[in-house]
């Protein structure tokens, strides 16, 4: 009786591990996602740290292009 008893605990004991290892295999894939999700964000963060000086950048040497064809054009009229 005592190793039937034992038998149907360690059966028991297996089901359960098996069943619980499935289930953190589908929470990993979950979390993976969320790790995704995250670092796309940040790059995403970075990509637009990295533009918004650039842009700038650019709007001032537009500026600074327009205003010395302005120059150009007051000292070709005198």
């Amino acid at each position: 009786m005592k190793i039937l008893f034992m038998h149907f605990v360690m059966v028991v004991s297996v089901l359960c591990i098996g069943f619980s290892a499935c289930s953190k295999g589908e929470e990993v894939k979950s979390e993976k996602g969320e790790i995704e999700k995250i670092t796309d964000q940040i790059a995403e963060d970075a990509v637009q740290g990295i533009k918004v000086p650039i842009n700038k950048a650019r709007a001032v040497q537009d500026i600074e292009g327009k205003r010395l064809e302005d120059l150009d054009n007051l000292l070709d009229e005198q």
